[in-house]
């Protein structure tokens, strides 16, 4: 099986850390108030670092369950984690951002 390597192909693919974004965007967008609205925690680090550490965290069980943890595979794991981190914070802010436009045109 050949895999795909483009950098685009992730917001396209099915992936564990897309529906985890999609979840945090809806649980951010949820517990904001009139006192905390969303743009508090969209400019706050916490949001971001615990969804690089879930997305992390994610792929290193992967890692651990699909490939047995081989360490010839470990520079791949690193990129794939790091696309992952990426993949995982634009899809919270397209989930917020789609959530707005609903919530304000629709």
């Amino acid at each position: 099986m050949e895999q795909n390597k483009s950098f685009i192909s992730p917001f396209f693919s099915f992936n564990l850390t897309v529906i985890f974004g999609i979840i945090i965007g809806i649980f951010v967008n949820e517990i904001s108030t009139e006192a905390r609205p969303v743009s508090s925690f969209l400019f706050a680090p916490t949001l971001y670092i615990v969804s690089s550490v879930l997305a992390a965290s994610v792929r290193l069980v992967l890692w651990l369950i699909l490939e047995k943890g081989t360490m010839f595979e470990i520079k791949h794991v690193f990129m794939y984690m790091l696309r992952d981190i990426i993949v995982i914070n634009a899809v919270i802010l397209s989930t917020l951002s789609f959530i707005f436009l609903w919530e304000t045109y629709v």
